[in-house]
């Protein structure tokens, strides 16, 4: 339920999304990051997020690469 990056020496863990917390949240299947890339010419994160089987649910997100601090 996180979009997270780190250092590759595994420093500097952070936080960029958060869908969700807790276990209502966890059982939410719309809520599960599924698939993440990177477009580093724009600056740009792109993840999707899962929905029920069939639904069309299924939703995808981006966010810039340098997210200010509170957003």
């Amino acid at each position: 339920m996180r979009v997270m990056r780190a250092n590759l020496d595994g420093s500097k863990v952070e936080t960029l999304v958060e869908r969700g917390r807790g276990d209502k949240d966890q059982l939410d299947e719309t809520r599960w990051c599924v698939g993440i890339t990177i477009d580093p010419k724009l600056g740009k994160i792109y993840w999707t997020q899962k929905g029920p089987d069939n639904a069309g649910l299924g939703r995808i997100f981006r966010a810039n690469i340098e997210i200010p601090k509170g957003e």
